[in-house]
């Protein structure tokens, strides 16, 4: 029974064909948005989860948000719908999505045993028994009692990007929001300019011209087929194929205007559209060239769509001039194997299950279909079924590919990881990397050595080895850089500049920050670029660039405007409250404040504070008392200890200060020194004063951000103001001046000294300067730091 036709408004949306149409005109709209909608409107009576969702399009459950707002954004998108509007997909708030707009559906007769075109059945044979089962054969699929459940999410239709070994591993929006303290670091080099590859190619969809729903596979199949011939018979860079599906429309012929933008967008020197079709003797398949100024056709044929594809690609590596080592003609199980990868490419994990599982025992127990097999049970969070199947090929005594050996490795270094072993990870990738090290002379995939440095570089920072672990980022970004995969390497960029930021060294963070962003930019990653321009917002606060961090915060929030991860949603407002709150703008940061139900505790609390609103603040800083995640932040210990202070509630600063006792995490020794010093100043114990200013300014000083010199400078120019300390006064202030211009706080304490000390004229001056930084602030109420 075949899947209706649904309309809606001007559109009609088709499953079986996989077409949506606007009008009668085709739609360009990524697989997995278009799975989207089929699930959404499918189940349109009802409001579906964002995890039933997830399950049904992605297969798996553990899909970012970041990735499934942005498919549902172009999903909105190619149907006239947005975000804000809301007219066909609505948002419903902490739960998931529900299809709205009125749909008709039409019946579509077709043959009863007619299945979706991504999903065939395998027919081909290495020779020996018909394809069937492999349990049948003797070779059973690994089980684990902890991991194989009987309710393990099974996709109906997913389409998802081909999993990647190590470089999700640290995705730049949970590393910012969520990576783990790590040691002060420092690292000077300056990271290398991020330029496009003189001898990139790209490599298209095939576009089929004939043969039945048996042959969908050859569009992504034959495509990654051609694409893994350049880069290792040619020794060509070749655009990944996850990226190119990224950049264009996978079920259709790409237009040649479209082709001039890939070219302006991934500075490739050539684009290479393959055209396949039956011919008596077998398929014939055809490589338009588009290179700058020319293009060219070169034809070949085989007696199978793969032969063809080689004969082809060797003849255009001839007249390129890159002539290698003839690749080995294909067989049966190579066509298995691009089957495979074709239906994982477009997120078919229902489909590559189906063509594993029909493999002929022979093929079945080759070790280049169980690491496909053992990425497939980790993507679908079958850990346990995955470390066998990566166990198995490890363990084999025969000798393997370098490169199978090493995914296999490196599929372990990720199980582990998972599961927080860090000290297993770190010695399986580090077993892939001298492995691959140790054939280097064969020209190993530049990304696959680029995933076995980034893993091991993530397990070394997990593990504490900051300088190990950021030196490895380092080399992942280069052979991605040399891969020719710009968006991964600007990834591992971005998090090397965020480690950057939280040890202090703010003005190189922002180099890498801006790097990653000019990539993101010309990639139109959406959710990454917001993601670079928030760090870099932060960062530039670290640098007491208060304006630039309003610019590039407001810049995110109007290019994530439409985004629906509710994760980086809150990471918008909550930097984009902290740019407010660092420019005196009170309204504009209470509005932001009160749209956001999980808002950050201090920065809720450091507003209250700006307001002169104390009994408020004293109030909030109580309850906060109660909660881990509050206690733990040095940062909001400081404002709820200025919050109790103010409300003449010594005590309840006392409980504050206490709660971190034996707390040896080591963040921001300068918030908290600086906190006991105020209360000891307000208490009146002058000694204790006098030692832990002193403790902060030091501690302040062994970072290179100027925000913790100015808070902890500051603070104690005004207790020595305050005991009439002017000389020592002076002698701190003198080194605050290069801020004197750039920080409310510093202003502040620049205008009290000058004040006690009777000059008017900088007394004039500082109250000019403290007017132009107040903003919204109070220049008589207490400085809040």
């Amino acid at each position: 029974m075949g899947r209706n036709v649904y309309r809606f408004g001007d559109y009609t949306l088709d499953p079986a064909s996989r077409e949506l149409r606007h009008r009668g005109e085709h739609v360009a709209l990524p697989p997995k948005s278009f799975d989207c909608l089929v699930y959404l409107i499918e189940n349109r009576e009802r409001a579906i989860g964002r995890d039933e969702l997830i399950s049904a399009v992605w297969g798996r459950v553990d899909a970012s948000d970041a990735v499934v707002s942005q498919t549902l954004l172009r999903a909105r998108r190619a149907i006239g719908d947005t975000g804000t509007e809301q007219s066909a997909v609505r948002t419903v708030t902490r739960f998931g999505y529900q299809w709205v707009a009125p749909v008709e559906s039409l019946p579509q007769e077709v043959e009863a045993d007619a299945r979706d075109p991504g999903v065939q059945e395998a027919a081909v044979d290495d020779g020996d028994d018909p394809a069937t089962p492999a349990a049948s054969e003797g070779v059973e699929r690994p089980a684990d009692a902890s991991d194989a459940r009987s309710d393990q999410p099974v996709s109906t239709k997913p389409r998802a990007r081909r999993w990647r070994w190590g470089i999700a591993a640290i995705a730049i929006a949970s590393i910012i929001v969520a990576l783990l303290a790590v040691g002060l670091w420092r690292h000077s080099r300056k990271p290398p300019p991020s330029t496009g590859v003189a001898d990139l190619a790209v490599v298209l969809p095939v576009v089929v011209e004939s043969g039945g729903a048996e042959h969908a596979w050859i569009r992504l199949g034959a495509m990654d087929y051609i694409a893994s011939l350049l880069r290792r018979n040619g020794r060509l860079t070749v655009l990944p194929s996850e990226r190119t599906l990224v950049l264009v429309d996978a079920e259709h012929a790409i237009a040649p205007e479209a082709i001039d933008h890939l070219h302006a967008v991934t500075r490739a020197r050539w684009v290479l559209q393959p055209v396949a079709s039956t011919v008596p003797q077998g398929w014939k398949v055809r490589i338009r060239v588009s290179a700058p100024g020319d293009s060219y056709d070169i034809e070949a044929r085989g007696g199978t769509p793969l032969e063809a594809a080689a004969a082809a690609t060797g003849s255009l590596l001839h007249r390129l001039g890159h002539d290698g080592p003839a690749a080995p003609a294909p067989t049966a199980l190579t066509q298995r194997l691009q089957q495979v990868d074709a239906e994982l490419l477009a997120g078919q994990t229902d489909a590559a299950r189906n063509l594993i599982d029909a493999a002929p025992a022979r093929q079945r127990a080759d070790p280049q279909l169980q690491v496909r097999e053992g990425q497939l049970e980790f993507r679908l969070g079958r850990l346990g079924a995955a470390q066998i199947l990566f166990d198995r090929i490890v363990d084999a005594a025969t000798t393997l590919p370098v490169e199978v050996r090493s995914q296999a490795l490196m599929g372990l270094g990720a199980v582990a990881l998972r599961r927080q072993d860090n000290a297993a990870s770190e010695r399986r990738y580090d077993e892939a990397v001298q492995a691959l090290e140790a054939h280097a002379d064969a020209a190993p995939d530049p990304a696959l050595v680029g995933n076995a440095y980034n893993g091991r570089g993530v397990a070394r920072v997990e593990l504490g080895r900051i300088d190990d672990g950021i030196a490895d980022l380092g080399r992942a970004r280069i052979a991605m850089q040399r891969s020719g995969d710009e968006v991964e390497a600007a990834s591992v960029g971005g998090n090397i500049g965020t480690l950057k930021a939280r040890n202090g060294d703010a003005a190189q963070a922002i180099q890498e920050f801006d790097l990653a962003i000019a990539t993101f930019e010309r990639f139109d990653v959406r959710d990454s670029l917001v993601v670079m321009l928030l760090a870099k917002s932060d960062a530039e606060l670290q640098l007491l660039q208060p304006t630039a961090a309003l610019g590039d915060s407001q810049r995110a929030m109007e290019l994530g405007s439409k985004l629906e991860n509710p994760q980086l949603r809150a990471f918008m407002a909550a930097t984009r409250t902290g740019a407010l709150l660092g420019n005196g703008r009170l309204q504009d940061a209470e509005g932001l404040l009160r749209q956001g139900q999980d808002a950050s505790p201090a920065l809720r609390l450091q507003l209250l504070l700006e307001r002169g609103r104390l009994q408020d603040a004293h109030k909030l800083a109580q309850d906060l008392l109660l909660q881990d995640a509050a206690v733990n932040d040095p940062g909001t210990l400081l404002l709820a200890v200025q919050a109790a202070i103010d409300g003449k509630d010594p005590a309840l600063a006392r409980q504050w200060l206490q709660s971190r006792a034996g707390n040896g995490d080591g963040g921001n020794h300068d918030a908290i020194d600086l906190a006991g010093a105020l209360l000891a100043a307000a208490t009146g114990d002058q000694v204790t004063a006098a030692r832990s200013f002193d403790a902060a300014a030091k501690a302040a000083a062994r970072t290179p951000a100027p925000a913790d010199d100015a808070r902890a400078g500051s603070a104690w120019v005004a207790y020595l103001v305050g005991r009439g300390e002017l000389d020592r006064a002076s002698g701190v202030m003198g080194s605050l001046t290069p801020y004197v211009d750039r920080d409310y706080r510093v202003a502040r304490a620049s205008l009290a000294l000058y004040r006690a000390l009777g000059d008017r004229a900088l007394q004039a001056e500082a109250e000019t300067r403290v007017r132009r930084l107040a903003g919204e602030r109070n220049p008589d109420s207490p400085v809040v730091y």
